[in-house]
């Protein structure tokens, strides 16, 4: 119970996101189906830095069973996010009354977004078993944080990679493309550029 408390006070002093996640993968190795579904929802907080942002949460991973056996699983467990600011795109100026130098509101950038997560699972069915995973995702994208506006919005498209570990056979690493989509607001204010 304490740690929900940590976590939900984390977020609501700093921030809430949403993210979403889809797209294709392919086991590295036969025997683990062939190209299949995945999907990953998370939500969590983040604090803002002068790069960019950086959070936490707990996120809920899957993927779909392929036709030639392939392990459908969910599972769910901690998660990281970094969404670094690589370059500053469309902008406002606040000149501040005309008392003191103009400061530039940032609207929109180009980021780089990339999160990390494991944790514990299960596959369903008539083989059902406990999977544990590690996830990674790493993408470009563009990210809209207008600093007079606390709502945001981020998306990226790269790569993913998560790595099954299932309780009674051999894992395979999944390896394929994905588009991620966040949303959220921010409470803190944003640090100078």
């Amino acid at each position: 119970m304490t740690r929900w408390l940590l976590l939900v006070s984390f977020a609501a002093a700093s921030g809430c996101y949403l993210d979403l996640r889809g797209g294709p993968v392919a086991p590295t190795k036969q025997g683990n189906g062939s190209w299949t579904g995945h999907f990953v929802a998370t939500s969590g907080g983040e604090r803002s830095a002068k790069w960019g942002h950086v959070g936490g949460g707990v996120s809920m991973y899957g993927a779909l069973g392929s036709d030639d056996g392939g392990l459908p699983w969910i599972a769910g467990g901690p998660h990281v996010r970094a969404e670094i600011a690589l370059m500053r795109l469309w902008y406002s100026l606040d000149a501040n009354g005309g008392g003191t130098p103009p400061a530039f509101t940032y609207q929109k950038s180009i980021v780089s977004l990339t999160t990390l997560s494991f944790g514990l699972g299960g596959s369903p069915g008539d083989e059902a078993q406990r999977v544990s995973y590690f996830d990674a995702f790493s993408g470009v994208g563009m990210s809209n944080r207008d600093a007079g506006r606390a709502r945001w919005f981020t998306w990226a498209i790269g790569a993913t990679a998560n790595r099954l570990f299932p309780e009674l056979s051999d894992g395979a690493w999944f390896v394929g493309v994905a588009l991620c989509g966040g949303f959220g607001y921010s409470l803190s204010e944003p640090p100078p550029p």
